[in-house]
C-alpha cells in the first residue's frame, strides 16, 4: 500500500510515463524536504513568512500528484513548474532576498522543465528566475525592502536540502539515460541475431534448392 502511494503510475504512452515518474519523484522529494525546512521555523521563532510558504509548495506538489494519478501529466508538470516558480519568488522577496538559498531552487525548476517539457521552456524558467535575482538586488540597493538575516548553520541546511532535490532530478535523469541506452543496445543485439538467423534461413535454402536442381 505505501509503496504504492509513492510509486508514480502507469500509462499506456512511455512519453508519458516518462515524465510521470520525474515528476512523481520530484513531487515527493519536495514534500519531505519542505517539511524538514519547517520544522525550524515552526518550534523555533518564525522571522518571516516561510511556514505559509513552504506549506503552499507542500499542497502545490500533492496537487500535481492529484492530477498525475487523473491522468493529467500536462497539468501537474505546469503547475509544479509555474507555482513552484511564483512561490520561489515570494519565498526570496519576504526572506533573505537576493541571499536566500531558495533562489538556487531556480535551477531545479529549470532542470525539470527541460524534462518533462523541452529545454526552451526550461531555458525560460532559468532566464526567469534570472530576471527574479536582478530584480531582488536592485529592490534591495534602493532600500525598497530589507531582507533578514541568516545564520550560518541554518543557510547550510537549506541548502542541503535544494541540493539534493536537484540530485533527485540528476539521478533519474542518468538511470532514464541508462535505461534508454541500456534498451538501444540489446534491441541492436536482438536484430543482429535476427540477421544472422535470417542470413542462415536463406543459406540453407539456397542449399537445399541446388540439390533439388541437382536431383
Amino acid at each position: 500500500m505505501i509503496r504504492k502511494l509513492f510509486s508514480p503510475p502507469i500509462y499506456d504512452q512511455d512519453d508519458k510515463n516518462f515524465r510521470a515518474k520525474f515528476i512523481n519523484a520530484f513531487a515527493w522529494s519536495v514534500i519531505g524536504l519542505l517539511l524538514l525546512a519547517m520544522a525550524p521555523h515552526i518550534f523555533g521563532a518564525a522571522k518571516n513568512f516561510s511556514i505559509a510558504i513552504y506549506s503552499g509548495l507542500i499542497v502545490v506538489m500533492l496537487l500535481a500528484l492529484f492530477l498525475l494519478r487523473r491522468g493529467k501529466v500536462e497539468a501537474g508538470g505546469a503547475i509544479i513548474i509555474v507555482l513552484g516558480w511564483l512561490g520561489v519568488s515570494i519565498q526570496a522577496f519576504t526572506a533573505d532576498g537576493v541571499k536566500d538559498v531558495i533562489i538556487v531552487a531556480f535551477i531545479a525548476l529549470g532542470l525539470l522543465a527541460s524534462i518533462i517539457v523541452n529545454w526552451r521552456i526550461g531555458g525560460v524558467v532559468i532566464l526567469s528566475g534570472i530576471i527574479v535575482i536582478w530584480g531582488l538586488a536592485l529592490l534591495q540597493v534602493n532600500d525598497y525592502f530589507v531582507p533578514s538575516s541568516q545564520d550560518p548553520i541554518a543557510f547550510a541546511r537549506d541548502l542541503s536540502f535544494v541540493f539534493i532535490a536537484i540530485t533527485v532530478l540528476v539521478y533519474f535523469s542518468t538511470k532514464s539515460l541508462r535505461d534508454a541506452i541500456q534498451r538501444a543496445t540489446t534491441s541492436e543485439k536482438n536484430l543482429l541475431i535476427s540477421n544472422e538467423q535470417l542470413k542462415e534461413l536463406n543459406q540453407s535454402l539456397k542449399i537445399g534448392e541446388s540439390r533439388r536442381r541437382i536431383t
